[in-house]
């Protein structure tokens, strides 16, 4: 195997080194590079074009019937495949790098340029793909156009890195992903601009097969945004246009938010004020974000179907940690952005435990629920002169616990029958009405509360007028 290896290499190293020399594409870009006139389009160009190479010369010079058995052992992949990824990777990496340097230059940036390390992981991860197959005819296609994802992946790392040295120094990055072409949905979701690194998803430097996305670049120098493909410099966001728009910086100045997070630690996190609302914050302005503001705000604020809400956070959901959250204290709602979409819907919120199906239900069970509930307990204590918060809640309460507890006695499953598996744990975790209050306001809403003495509790507490009970 080990003098199959050898000659493997020798033809793919001699078929792809001669293809690097007579591509034309690949001259024109280094004269580019030489003039100092190349940009990170080129450098995705000529990325696209060294994996071309690359592939041709794997195809050129493995067959199954070049391989043993028809298979590509690992040792025969680890020892041809990964030289190759590994030499057209110092090839982009160079381009890319000093693509970068040419950038800095330009913005008077003096910092030294960061270069991408070779991602062994992945490569690793095609040979072991490779190696795992009964037959080369199986998994020839991993050597085509991942080979070609690989090597621009190598363009995206390079922003990572240099933006990355930017932030440590004090200076504000901003990416922008754009879409180009015949986007998928995957891609037109993740389109937006986000500010480095708290709101940067890692999706943000992902590429599938085929994929042309393209990234905007802000050093944040204070002076001009670069479009890292163009090397054009503006002189602020609104010029660059994304999705066919153009497209507004709406982020604003930074406000860091301290909320407690669906897995029970202190989260601190950078938001931004929504365009056009006075009290949205978001994390960044991808196409789900868009989608929940423009929900919210016309919900919310329009329609006010809730009454007044001081503050609403639209956060990733892996930042939360939960689904949704209200805090009473300062009357803000959290919600995860992906709520928007019925697909990530589906995903977070397990009907089995909770009964809200769509994002107006969280709404309901939030805003119609916990707001609701909460606002009765302060006018209560308002105008009972009680001293404390917690005996208002009991006692407004009172008529509605006793009838659950009755319930109970009979059948022990009540809470999970009637309402939701979520308010039965609540209420055996801590003897809280909230969540079954917030869950029977979900089906209130939907005419589905089968117990119609719960439902003209819930009712009197939540819609509690101001007079003594």
């Amino acid at each position: 195997m080990d003098d199959i290896s050898i000659g493997l290499l020798k033809g793919i190293k001699k078929s792809f080194s001669s293809g690097v020399e007579d591509s034309k594409t690949i001259n024109d870009l280094l004269k580019k590079l030489d003039d100092k006139k190349a940009d990170y389009e080129d450098a995705q160009k000529y990325a696209i074009e060294v994996g071309e190479l690359l592939s041709k010369s794997f195809e050129e010079n493995i067959d199954s019937a070049s391989l043993p058995n028809g298979k590509m052992y690992y040792n025969i992949a680890k020892k041809v495949v990964d030289p190759e990824l590994k030499e057209g990777f110092e090839k982009v990496s160079d381009y890319s790098t000093k693509v970068q340097k040419i950038l800095n230059e330009d913005a008077k940036i003096g910092l030294k340029v960061q270069s991408p390390t070779f991602n062994q992981a992945r490569s690793n991860g095609i040979v072991r793909r490779l190696a795992d197959a009964e037959s080369y005819d199986d998994v020839s296609w991993i050597l085509k156009d991942p080979v070609v994802n690989f090597n621009q992946s190598v363009v995206d790392d390079t922003i990572k890195v240099n933006a990355e040295a930017h932030y440590k120094v004090g200076m504000h990055p901003k990416i922008t992903r754009k879409v180009a072409g015949n986007a998928c949905d995957w891609c037109m979701n993740l389109a937006g601009t986000y500010e480095y690194p708290d709101n940067v998803p890692d999706e943000v430097y992902h590429r599938h097969r085929d994929c042309r996305c393209i990234v905007t670049y802000n050093p944040g120098n204070g002076k001009a945004v670069q479009d890292v493909h163009s090397k054009k410099w503006f002189e602020s966001e609104d010029k660059v246009e994304t999705l066919g728009t153009q497209n507004v910086d709406y982020m604003g100045m930074p406000k860091k938010i301290t909320f407690n997070s669906g897995d029970g630690d202190m989260k601190t996190v950078k938001v931004y004020k929504a365009d056009g609302a006075q009290n949205i914050y978001i994390q960044n302005y991808d196409k789900q974000t868009r989608s929940m503001v423009a929900y919210l705000d016309d919900v919310i604020n329009k329609k006010n179907k809730y009454g007044q809400i001081d503050n609403i956070i639209v956060l990733n959901n892996n930042r939360l940690k939960g689904i949704a959250a209200y805090r009473h204290d300062d009357n803000s709602l959290f919600i995860s952005k992906e709520l928007i979409d019925p697909n990530k819907f589906a995903k977070i919120v397990d009907p089995s435990v909770f009964p809200a199906r769509s994002v107006t239900d969280v709404l309901d069970h939030e805003l119609g629920g916990h707001k609701r509930h909460w606002d009765a307990v302060k006018r209560y204590k308002a105008d009972n002169k009680i001293d404390d918060l917690n005996d208002a809640k009991m006692q407004i309460e009172s008529s509605m616990r006793k009838h659950v507890v009755n319930q109970m006695r009979s059948d022990p499953l009540y809470i999970n029958k009637t309402v939701s598996v979520n308010a039965e744990r609540s209420f055996y975790a801590k003897k809280s009405l909230n969540e079954l209050i917030a869950d029977a306001n979900i089906l209130v809403e939907r005419n589905e509360l089968s117990d119609n003495e719960l439902n003209r509790l819930v009712k009197e507490v939540i819609n509690y007028d101001g007079k003594s009970k």
